[in-house]
């Protein structure tokens, strides 16, 4: 899509929009309770209309292909509220789409840095560092993730493979605790200790775990 369509499409959306808006405000005044599509806390009720407007209208154009379209709403809607990591999560998709990988990591980390107990932006970040093989990295990450869902031994046992990489034995050790704290344990956690101790090079713990088990 060329600038002009791009420019076309956000004034049409704006022209819509502010027709919208006069009907609305007025409905407002009705009303005790308004819903919003995505978080707009701190906006007045107009600019929370005008942001969730643009957010939508900037899927809608994303979906669509529409990149350039996509790009202007999402500006316009960090001009409303600088401070949304919704709108920065949905840049970072964008970016990704046109294979900036550089960009698309920037806004994501600021997506994490406004809403730190959000999962899927927490997931999404931990596996865009472990593509960058910045294990280190990704490791922060899912330790983070694993504080916020305690139970979810996939997540634990992602960790695990990240500290393996690092040569972190003893996480280790103590990852695979926490998971037989929420699974029990297991003939694969024992096999999974019997290897980390013996990784670690003291065969005696190793034969320890095994005989734990039987």
């Amino acid at each position: 899509m060329n600038l002009h369509t791009s420019r076309h499409i956000v004034f049409g959306a704006a022209v819509f929009f502010l027709a919208m808006l006069t009907f609305l405000s007025a409905d407002a005044r009705k009303k005790k309770v308004v819903k919003t599509s995505v978080p707009t806390v701190g906006l007045s009720y107009n600019d929370s209309l005008r942001f969730n407007y643009f957010f939508i209208e900037a899927s809608r154009q994303q979906n669509a292909g529409h990149y350039d379209a996509a790009f202007d709403l999402l500006r316009h809607c960090l001009e409303i509220n600088p401070s949304s990591a919704s709108t920065y999560f949905l840049l970072s998709n964008y970016q990704a789409e046109l294979n900036k990988h550089d960009l698309a990591l920037d806004y994501l980390k600021k997506a994490v840095e406004l809403n730190p107990d959000n999962t899927t932006y927490l997931e999404r970040l931990g596996q865009q560092y472990i593509g960058l093989k910045n294990y280190s990295a990704a490791i922060d990450i899912y330790q983070q993730l694993s504080k916020v869902q305690r139970e979810r031994t996939d997540i634990l046992n992602i960790l695990n493979q990240l500290y393996q990489q690092e040569g972190r034995y003893s996480d280790m050790l103590k990852t695979l605790d926490r998971m037989e704290q929420i699974d029990g344990n297991s003939e694969g956690l024992t096999l999974s200790r019997m290897n980390v101790y013996e990784m670690m090079g003291n065969q005696k713990a190793a034969y320890k775990s095994l005989e734990r088990h039987l």
